[in-house]
């Protein structure tokens, strides 16, 4: 199985400006399943990115 990055196009409620959002992560054995599960979901709206491939989770350092 597979996790599938996406994107989203959508007005920024401040700006105005059409922005690039990062969308949910989705599973999948390929990039149809991944698009059916987000139809499905009722994301379809979702454009599907690569494969992810590695990700880093975020650590809160206290420097003090």
């Amino acid at each position: 199985m597979k996790t599938y990055g996406t994107e989203i196009k959508a007005i920024h409620p401040v700006t105005g400006k059409l922005t690039l959002w990062v969308g949910p992560n989705v599973e999948a054995e390929n990039r149809e399943q991944a698009q059916r599960i987000l139809n499905e979901t009722g994301r379809g709206y979702c454009k599907i990115l690569d494969p992810i491939i590695a990700s880093i989770d975020a650590v809160m350092l206290n420097l003090n």
